[in-house]
């Protein structure tokens, strides 16, 4: 080991700042670290060796990840400092374990000060690989929870193995990430971003993994902290665009090299009517006026520091749109026929483009275009945007025809960014099947099945984060919008139409009869309530989510306004809110375009106080369970796997279950025991309503080994028709449904957690509260319309499967279902019910002296508490609650005997009821 001065440890033990210091520079060849880091290791497991050569970091199978909320990835970090001032680290790395392509990943890391106060925060950049990838040597650089722009696409090695250096360099607030071969190479530019206002607190280098399979043993020969070296610009060779009139043109310019960060500026020949801008970080943006276009012109942006300078220079020729009728002989100007392998052809006969190859080329690989390869051959466009669009062909699949097959074809959209990114839209494994698919994620969700037709028009339109994917039979038949997906914040670099093979490859023909690309007519902005009669309950304190039907007006930007609390994701559909405290809140949601009628919805949302309505297992033996629960025991195990826990007033419901046999449920499979409630016993699961657990994991197999297990909420529909929501192998939470594997995952440390599932009109919303955390939303569902409504049962389950079983315990602290079927109206309520437990008794008058003389809160439905109904709570109040239970004094003011609204108004607070308690 070398350091280069004493004073650089000094500065990381310190908390110095960094700049203008020596470099710090260690070679690894001690027998023991240097004072100047740390071995951190928030999960055990992980190791770490110095054989006098290397620093060698081993983590075993389990899952050791890092990301939003939790932290179990071991780092060799600097001993903590803190700063705002430019640095460089670099690293070299050989990956030894895995040998071949699986989850893990492992380079340099750049940690933040926690956002919002959360465990971890920062940049992991070097190799990451996942099972069904080329190889292990794809390199990632990515922010954790992705609150940073990451690297537009998984990038392999050109050499093909994972053996690179690696350089994380921060100037101003530029991240800039790179890579190359040999010490002695040139760096090669990866990614860069910028990350506004973030303190760096510590650097060093890390390994992790996410899957039980996965172990990981990567070595490191020398790390490397100081100064980024002074170097002029430099900038690659820009490639011409095309730009379309009224639809907005965005283009970064980044530059390979160039230390301090440079300025920039932009010239532009001729001047077109609208003035195109470049921001700090290069990213020029410009939307062409209807004057600009039929028009050509060259761009020169400009980089300078004080070592130099260096420019890009390019053309943007701007049409009104971009279109070929395949009339021949050639593509029309701005299409080109793209071959990334050689061997595909393209003709033009009788109207059509014809595209054919083989099922391989010459060197026996197929034609096939996914994450960290490009075979695909294409007709495409330059189309460099980042506002709303719209591409459009018709097709004939040719061949294969009439048997399923392995290849995939339609409409092309590649997103800028480097790497392989993108989306296909159209035939899939037939003519007569329709699929959508973005480069490195498959989307059986998507897939549909059309007429067979032998023409099919297929259509992408851009509105704002979301693209619309369409389909009609025949090229006059009428639009059926299929498909909906938001790739928030991404910029296109291309369109196009092609098509490919893949697994043993087939012979593909199709015939395109057209492709153009036009900024869409404009359209208002579509806002809806899908479900406009909920009533939209949750509790004080929880996160409450509605999916609204959202599509932005096109083609200008589309504003959305939020009056009342909550906010509003456009790239989701998603109205969230946690209320602060119990009452109903109004909500006006807007979206409005200029030129266009805005669009909005109104709708209430009622927070009840969480102590009215939750109920718990203070039972002395399971056997005095009762109505509306029921122990399900279908394999009958021995003994029941059912108790009752704990002493009085801690007792919970314990599932248990010991290794040696599978108790499964899946599709066609019924032997996980349930304790679940029966819906034709609780009305309220008739309508909407929401069922919440609290739920501890006492007791699974060893970390880093689980036999596989899955336990916690479940909604029955039928025998086979399930919903499990809950802790899969451990900790982490999975969402699933009979059949179909991790619709969500949750990573999750805690062992306590809150689960809840909200029904609203045949939508789902799974949520987690985990103990100490705050609640987070898992996934939003559609009820398979073949499972029926309402469902059967809501409860709990324990479910194990694989060769041997699982020995597991957990425990439930309560479970509760409450209603939100309706319109209340006016608030219901029953008066003299002050805790809102179902009846009136002692507890009642003494909830409200709390309020009145301990400093209590006040209860959440004030009327039911104002026992002599004159508008203001006291000690009359109680004394005439107490005259009703102890002295005869007769019946109380209404709605008493049954729930009812308040027949004189007054000037308490609004009365929150839970309607669990007014049915």
């Amino acid at each position: 080991m070398r350091r280069a001065s004493a004073c650089i440890a000094a500065l990381l033990v310190s908390m110095s700042v960094l700049g203008g210091q020596a470099e710090f520079a260690d070679e690894f060849n001690a027998g023991v670290l240097d004072p100047a880091w740390e071995w951190y290791t928030p999960a055990p497991g992980p190791v770490y060796e110095l054989d006098g050569v290397d620093f060698i970091l081993d983590v075993p199978m389990g899952n050791y990840d890092s990301w939003v909320g939790f932290d179990r990835a071991p780092r060799l970090r600097t001993a903590r400092f803190e700063t705002g001032a430019d640095f460089r680290i670099e690293t070299h790395v050989i990956v030894e374990v895995p040998a071949g392509p699986q989850y893990y990943q492992t380079g340099l890391w750049v940690g933040f000060k926690g956002l919002d106060g959360d465990v971890i925060d920062g940049w992991f950049y070097g190799f990451y690989s996942q099972p069904d990838w080329v190889g292990n040597y794809t390199i990632r650089a990515e922010r954790v929870g992705n609150r940073s722009a990451g690297a537009g696409s998984n990038f392999p090695l050109p050499w093909g193995f994972a053996d690179a250096h690696f350089k994380v360099e921060r100037i101003g607030d530029l991240y800039s990430f790179h890579y190359k071969e040999g010490a002695a190479d040139a760096w090669i530019l990866f990614h860069s971003v910028a990350c506004a206002g973030q303190a760096v607190i510590d650097v060093g280098l890390f390994a992790k993994n996410w899957a039980a399979d996965a172990a990981i043993r990567a070595r490191f020969d020398y790390f490397r902290l100081g100064d980024p070296a002074s170097v002029a610009p430099a900038i690659d060779p820009v490639p011409d665009d095309r730009a379309l009139a009224g639809l907005a043109y965005c283009k970064t310019i980044v530059p390979r090299q160039g230390y301090p960060a440079p300025a920039w500026s932009l010239e532009v020949v001729p001047a077109p009517a609208a003035a195109p801008a470049i921001d700090a970080g290069g990213r020029v943006t410009w939307t062409p006026a209807a004057a600009d276009g039929g028009a050509t012109y060259t761009f020169t942006a400009t980089a300078a520091n004080a070592g130099g300078s260096a420019s890009a220079v390019w053309e943007v020729a701007v049409g009104d749109a971009l279109r070929d009728d395949f009339d021949g002989p050639d593509l029309a100007p701005g299409f080109d026929f793209y071959t990334p392998q050689t061997g595909p052809t393209l003709v033009f006969d009788g109207g059509f483009a014809r595209l054919h190859f083989e099922a391989t080329g010459d060197d026996g690989l197929n034609y096939d275009t996914w994450t960290g390869f490009d075979r695909m051959p294409r007709i495409q466009a330059p189309l460099a945007t980042c506002g709303d669009f719209a591409i459009e062909t018709v097709l004939t699949v040719v061949e294969p025809a009439g048997v399923s097959a392995y290849f995939h074809g339609g409409l092309w959209v590649g997103f800028a960014g480097g790497g392989v990114d993108g989306v296909m839209w159209g035939p899939y494994m037939s003519a007569a099947q329709l699929r959508l698919e973005r480069m490195g994620v498959n989307m059986p969700q998507t897939q549909i099945a059309t007429s067979g037709a032998a023409e099919l028009a297929l259509r992408i339109e851009r509105r704002g984060d979301a693209f619309v994917f369409s389909y009609r039979d025949g090229p006059d038949g009428a639009w059926i919008d299929h498909w909906t997906q938001a790739f928030a914040g991404v910029e296109v670099g291309f369109i196009g139409a092609g098509a490919k093979n893949y697994g043993g490859g087939v012979a593909v023909t199709f015939d395109f009869d057209y492709l153009y690309a036009e900024t869409p007519e404009p359209k208002a902005p579509v806002l809806e309530n899908p479900c406009p009669d909920s009533i939209n309950t949750t509790t004080a304190g929880s996160l409450f989510a509605k999916r609204l039907a959202y599509r932005a007006g096109t083609p200008l930007p589309t504003a959305i306004e939020v009056a009342g609390p909550g906010a509003f994701d456009p790239a989701t559909g998603l109205y969230t809110v946690v209320p602060d405290a119990a009452g109903p809140a109004d909500v006006t949601i807007t979206a409005t375009m200029a030129g266009m009628p805005p669009a909005a919805v109104s709708f209430r949302v009622t927070a009840l106080a969480r102590t009215t309505h939750f109920e718990d297992f203070e039972l002395d033996d399971i056997e005095e369970i009762a109505a509306p629960w029921e122990l399900y025991n279908p394999a009958m195990i021995d003994p029941p796997p059912f108790a009752i826990a704990g002493g009085a007033g801690m007792r919970g419901l314990q599932l248990h279950t010991d290794a040696g046999t599978a108790y499964d449920h899946w599709a066609g499979i019924d032997n996980a025991p349930q304790c679940r409630a029966a819906a034709f016993s609780v009305p309220e699961l008739a309508g909407d309503f929401t069922a919440e657990a609290k739920l501890t994991l006492l007791e699974y197999n060893p970390f880093g080994a689980p036999e596989p297990f899955h336990t916690g909420v479940t909604v029955v529909f039928g025998t086979y028709e399930l919903y499990y929501w809950g802790f899969l192998n451990g900790t982490d939470l999975v969402l699933e449904r009979s059949g179909v594997n991790r619709l969500a995952v949750v990573a999750n440390a805690s062992p306590t957690v809150t689960l809840r599932v909200r029904r609203e009109c045949g939508t789902y919303y799974f949520l987690v509260k985990p103990e100490g955390g705050e609640w987070q939303l898992a996934s939003v569902q559609a009820q398979p319309p073949e499972w029926g409504v309402p469902p059967a049962y809501v409860g709990l389950i324990l479910k194990t499967y694989g060769g041997t079983g699982a020995t597991v315990t957990v425990e439930c602290e309560y479970f509760d279902i409450f209603a939100a079927a309706s319109d209340p109206g006016e608030p219901r309520f029953r008066r003299g019910d002050v805790n809102q437990d179902g009846k009136i008794d002692i507890a009642d008058p003494i909830t409200l002296l709390g309020h009145l003389f301990t400093s209590k809160p006040l209860p959440a439905c004030p009327d039911s508490a104002d026992g002599n109904d004159d508008g203001k709570l006291d000690i009359a109040d109680a004394i005439k609650i107490l005259g009703h239970l102890f002295a005869s004094t007769g019946a109380l003011p209404a709605p008493f005997d049954a729930c009812g609204p308040d027949p004189q108004p007054d000037a308490l607070p609004v009365c929150v009821f839970d309607p669990a308690k007014c049915p």
